[in-house]
């Protein structure tokens, strides 16, 4: 038996060399078993995992004289071309399988606690299994039943030649099937790749040996004019030879370099990519070939550099915007300066009376029109200094209600000639002293108060509130007034310059201000971080600016 059995096997070990039919060797070493041992019956099956309950089941691979599967009405050969498994091992084949010991029984009717056959299983007298195994791991088992002489631990050790090549073939077949879903693993993954980026791959000397087809749909370079050439094939000019020496010596040392290239298409037309640029080593440790993955990143440097002309642009023209209003302030204030001391000694008649009341009301319109274009220049220069970021901040620690004080009593002579009422509230959740620009703060102060004080009616009220900001993260100043309130165009447009219209906010009447207040106001808020806000209340109006801070 000895002899005939290892031709046989020889024969199929071959055979499986050659590539033959895996169901095909299986199917032909059972029955070289089955008729060497004089069985009735065989089965040989793969220990697999459930991928939902994580339980061993058996994945039929081949079986002889067997008729019904033990939960359906099919064939153990149909079992087989289905691919489904059996997952009942609670019986005599299940014992082999989850104990990993080899199973001898000769009397099946002593026994019938492990067979737990189901109804019309053929009837089993004597059975055998035995399991396989690959690197101490249980990897199938076959069974052989209804020898007519019993089966014995001799017989099996005789078996050994058949059981160490069904377990070669099983651990073959579970390699291929890992080779294969590794390779439909990486197929996903290059295909992934292809779609999204710029592919190529070169030898160790830089010629290109491979290009998918973005490289060739974006450069419009064929395949064949790539491979065999460098990448000089599509180099702008544009990097500098340092640049290029960096990126060999940072690959060269089996580091990944990154970067950004401008490239040059088939056609001259220029393309930009962001490159990731990697060496790949053989099993001796050398570089073999260089692989490249780039994307295509050409419409954000386009747009980044419209984006750098506008802020160029933006910035050349505000520094002639700097230079006009530096001549400017030089050249009209010596003039207008004139004109207000010369207009104040004629309203103040300093060389005796001029004769008619007329001509002093007309020095007194050009002295207060002259200070009006002094005051407007002065916030000219703030608002420039504001848009070119050229103010630098210088927080200083203040006092809060002393500071307020101050800048109130520059508001006295107005305040008296309106006979108003003025209150100062300082919530008490403030510090005394805070950490402040005082010449921002002075800036608000001076336009929300001036503004309140310029438009109340005489015998009114002006509130002026500091408070934590809504968040409690920084300072809030508030000014309240009686006087009419802001119209809602006024609202709505809250922070234009200039405004004009038919009101008592609108800059139309020398006495009613530059037009500019509010606008800087927005300025001075927007630098620090923060925001404007105005309205109106059932008493009158208000305004307020809010901004973080660090408090001391």
């Amino acid at each position: 038996m000895m002899s005939g059995m290892l031709d046989e096997i020889t024969s199929i070990q071959q055979a499986f060399l050659s590539g033959c039919d895996r169901t095909e060797l299986f199917e032909r070493l059972l029955t070289v078993v089955v008729e060497m041992t004089d069985s009735q019956y065989g089965y040989i099956g793969e220990v697999s995992q459930d991928q939902e309950t994580g339980q061993r089941v058996l994945q039929t691979r081949a079986s002889y004289g067997l008729g019904t599967h033990i939960s359906r009405d099919e064939t153990y050969h149909d079992l087989i071309r289905s691919g489904q498994a059996v997952r009942n091992l609670d019986n005599i084949f299940g014992e082999c399988v989850l104990t990993g010991k080899t199973v001898i029984s000769n009397d099946i009717a002593d026994q019938m606690d492990l067979v737990d056959m189901p109804h019309g299983h053929r009837p089993i007298t004597r059975f055998l299994g035995v399991p396989l195994f690959a690197n101490d791991a249980i990897i199938g088992m076959f069974g052989l039943a209804n020898r007519p002489e019993d089966y014995t631990k001799d017989l099996v050790a005789e078996l050994t030649p058949i059981i160490s090549t069904l377990s070669t073939i099983i651990t073959a077949q579970r390699s291929q099937r890992q080779y294969n879903h590794l390779i439909t693993e990486l197929q996903y993954q290059k295909n992934a790749l292809d779609e999204h980026s710029i592919v190529s791959i070169t030898n160790s000397r830089g010629i290109i040996t491979y290009v998918n087809d973005f490289f060739c749909e974006l450069t419009g370079y064929s395949s064949q004019e790539l491979v065999g050439k460098t990448h000089a094939i599509v180099n702008s000019g544009h990097h500098s030879k340092a640049f290029w020496d960096d990126m060999w010596r940072t690959i060269r040392s089996g580091q990944t370099w990154r970067g950004i290239i401008r490239n040059k298409k088939k056609n001259g037309d220029y393309y930009w990519v962001k490159s990731t640029m990697m060496a790949h080593k053989n099993r001796q440790g050398k570089i073999d070939r260089y692989i490249a993955i780039r994307t295509d990143v050409t419409n954000e440097i386009e747009q980044q550099f419209k984006l750098q002309g506008a802020v160029e642009e933006a910035e050349s023209a505000n520094a002639s915007k700097s230079i006009f209003i530096a001549s400017m302030n030089h050249e009209l204030r010596t003039p207008i300066n004139a004109i207000s001391g010369f207009s104040q000694m004629i309203e103040e008649e300093a060389f005796g009376p001029i004769g008619s009341q007329k001509y002093l009301e007309y020095a007194k319109d050009i002295h207060t029109s002259s200070q009006l274009l002094n005051s407007m220049i002065d916030d000219i220069l703030h608002i420039s200094q504001l848009d070119s970021k050229s103010y630098e901040p210088k927080s200083e620690y203040l006092h809060l209600r002393d500071v307020t004080e101050e800048l109130l009593h520059s508001f006295q002579p107005a305040i008296d000639a309106k006979q108003l009422v003025v209150k100062v509230d300082i919530d008490e959740a403030l510090p005394e002293i805070m950490n402040l620009d005082k010449n921002l703060v002075l800036h608000l102060f001076n336009n929300l108060v001036s503004n309140a004080i310029k438009h109340t009616p005489a015998e009114g009220w002006v509130r002026v509130v500091w408070s934590p900001s809504a968040d409690s993260s920084g300072l809030q100043i508030s000014v309240e007034d009686s006087g009419p309130g802001f119209p809602q165009d006024v609202v709505d447009k809250v922070g234009e310059p200039f405004l004009m219209g038919e009101n008592p906010y609108h800059a139309r009447h020398p006495n009613s201000g530059t037009g500019l207040g509010l606008y800087i106001t927005k300025k001075i808020a927007t630098f620090l971080g923060g925001n404007l806000t105005i309205g109106n209340t059932e008493n009158g109006g208000f305004a307020g600016v809010s901004w973080p801070l660090k408090p001391l």
